[in-house]
């Protein structure tokens, strides 16, 4: 956050950070709390071991990852993401 940070912008972060105080759900990543100074914005957010990038990336080098290149199963990941989203939505 710096001087030219305009107020609007940080009502849109704050806004933001209230949807994420209420989000729950099993494909959301889980909100844990803010730290929100004249100079910074610490979102704090559940741990994840991996992310959707490093899975389909460690695919493409090693054959043997958990994704297998089955149909079903990419289906079954683009199925969670779209549950989440839908959440997020409604």
């Amino acid at each position: 956050i710096t001087q030219n940070t305009k107020q609007m912008d940080i009502n849109s972060v704050k806004t933001e950070v209230a949807i994420l105080e209420r989000a729950r759900h099993p494909n959301i990543v889980e909100y844990l709390g803010y730290d929100f100074s004249k100079t910074e914005l610490i979102l704090f957010m559940e741990y994840c071991p991996f992310s959707l990038q490093g899975i389909l990336t460690e695919k493409m080098r090693n054959p043997n990852c958990i994704v297998e290149n089955d149909p079903r199963e990419v289906h079954k990941f683009a199925l969670e993401i779209v549950k989440g989203i839908a959440y997020l939505h409604n």
